[in-house]
């Protein structure tokens, strides 16, 4: 064991260390480069696992083989209770070589039986079907993926043929417990019967997803369990629409995303639909919102967490006060202005608001941030992209009084010196952190980053921030406070360019030393700078 070490020791160094000394036992003396610490890493380990193996030695097989046996057996039992998720994106599934591909993955009948969640994205299924089709044919005395519960085909250029073949395939013995699907943004389906007419389908499905798709309301007011429908960009026409609310079999519906409908009052219809009795989330975008009949009264409303209004004309906004159980408002680019603000924060959600989307009402000022902090204290998640009248106030009021954000997106103008603002205690929480126009150049950023009350931020973006190459060099430093942070963009500083070398070697990730070293920035999101998109650093 000894020999084995001194062989280790003599490996892992390099020419460049012939000044180090290394005594017969493993113990590295001398300086305490970075290369080196890494070095007696990797011998401690391999000392470790050595030892190990000699204590093992002493030990009778028997007892050994029972310890492995109960291990084994405990790690069966857990891994019993584990949700199976499959993924594949951008793959080509409808060729030979991705038919093959998924044979050899669905070989398994331990995923067959336990997959819970199944997503094909962007993999031109097509004709890739036809392997479920093969396993069903080859399999017709047990049941096929029957925990399946979610399937994700979004963006595969389905056509009509493809769904009723799928469809042809769901029975009692085959995902016979599917209940959320997503077809959407698969533009080429027009028929979405096969769907409503296999039985299993129409009575177990709860959420489906059809973004994109053209009118699909008179196929899927058929469905008769349905609390979650999704329908943006649908070319939905005024008449199918106002149906399927008044069908009988939406009386489950809770969840509706709904885009494009102009020509209807959303709320109208919704407050007169018979059948619905409890909506909980409400998300639209470009559609009519006229809240002048004063619906948030009806009970069905008593219980709505998310309400989403984007791009959307809204009438009345003061009828907004009566939903005292809001979690989440979205107005982004509604033409909302520091008034209706002040009509917002007078709402009964005061104490349950957590997130507030704002983004992109440029006539919003100063203002209407100090009426916004003073009122909603709760507030994880506050963005106002695309708020450009934004000054250094908003980011004060922020700053000093919302100890509670976990993300924060702020656009803004003579906004050099916010960096103050953010070196403060109740940022500690904060993960996420967008900043775009903030002139503050490399002294403020560099302030950020040896800030201890933002150590826990995994995204930071430092939009036309006036960011030079010192920046890059604190970022890499010891000094450095973000260890958690895993992307980072810095689109729009044309004074930053990007080399190896500027970067320091503390910065590059080595391949080799890759999974024995915690990873902290993983991605680098540029536009606007020469060279590296993509970097790993220590």
């Amino acid at each position: 064991m000894k020999r084995q070490v001194e062989q280790i020791d003599a490996h892992t160094h390099s020419d460049d260390d012939d000044n180090s000394d290394s005594d017969h036992d493993g113990n590295i003396n001398g300086s305490s480069s970075n290369k080196k610490r890494k070095s007696l890493g990797r011998l401690i380990s391999v000392f470790s696992k050595d030892l190990c193996f000699n204590i093992c030695e002493y030990l009778d097989s028997q007892f050994v083989l029972s310890v492995a046996r109960l291990i084994s057996v405990d790690w069966w039992h857990a891994s019993e209770l584990l949700d199976y998720s499959l993924e594949f994106v951008e793959i080509t599934a409808s060729n030979d070589e991705g038919k093959e591909y998924l044979e050899s993955i669905f070989e398994s009948q331990v995923l067959k039986d336990r997959l819970k969640c199944l997503t094909f994205s962007r993999c031109c299924l097509g004709d890739g079907i036809e392997v479920f089709r093969e396993l069903k044919e080859s399999n017709t005395d047990i049941s096929l993926f029957p925990n399946l519960t979610s399937l994700d085909l979004s963006s595969n250029h389905l056509s009509d043929e493809n769904i009723c073949e799928f469809c042809g395939l769901i029975d009692e013995k085959f995902m016979c417990n599917l209940i959320e699907l997503n077809l959407e943004f698969n533009s080429s389906i027009e028929n979405l019967y096969p769907i409503a007419n296999n039985e299993i389908l129409r009575k177990n499905m709860k959420t489906i997803k059809l973004n994109g798709i053209r009118d699909p309301c008179k196929a899927i007011s058929r469905m008769e369990s349905l609390t979650c429908l999704q329908m943006k960009h649908c070319n939905i026409e005024e008449g199918s629409f106002k149906q399927l609310l008044q069908n009988e079999n939406m009386k489950n519906l809770s969840k509706l995303y709904i885009s494009d409908v102009c020509d209807v009052s959303i709320m109208e219809e919704l407050a007169n639909c018979q059948h619905i009795s409890n909506i909980v989330e409400l998300i639209t975008h470009s559609c009519y919102v006229d809240m002048s009949g004063n619906y948030f009264k009806h009970p069905k409303f008593s219980n709505l967490k998310i309400l989403e209004f984007e791009g959307a004309t809204v009438i009345n906004i003061d009828q907004l006060h009566q939903l005292s159980k809001l979690e989440t408002l979205a107005m982004p680019d509604s033409g909302l202005t520091d008034l209706e603000i002040q009509i917002l924060c007078g709402g009964e959600f005061g104490k349950t608001l957590k997130r507030l989307d704002i983004s992109y009402n440029e006539k919003l000022t100063d203002h209407s941030i100090d009426l916004i902090t003073s009122s909603f204290t709760k507030l994880s998640s506050l963005l106002l992209y695309g708020v450009d009248n934004l000054s250094i106030e908003s980011t004060k009021y922020i700053t000093n009084r919302l100890n509670n954000l976990t993300e924060l997106e702020l656009a803004g103008r003579d906004q050099s010196m916010s960096y103050q603002y953010f070196n403060c205690s109740n940022m500690k929480n904060l993960k996420i952190l967008k900043l775009f126009s903030h002139q503050m150049g490399d002294i403020g950023l560099g302030t950020l980053i040896k800030s201890p009350f933002l150590s826990n931020l995994e995204h930071l973006w430092l939009r036309h921030c006036n960011i030079a190459n010192e920046f890059s060099i604190l970022l890499a430093s010891k000094e450095s406070q973000l260890k958690k942070l895993r992307v980072l963009d810095l689109t729009e500083n044309p004074d930053l360019v990007f080399s190896d070398t500027s970067l320091g070697k503390e910065w590059i990730q080595d391949e080799e030393e890759e999974e024995e070293e915690d990873m902290t920035i993983k991605y680098i999101i540029r536009r606007n700078i020469p060279s590296l998109e993509r970097l790993h650093s220590n």
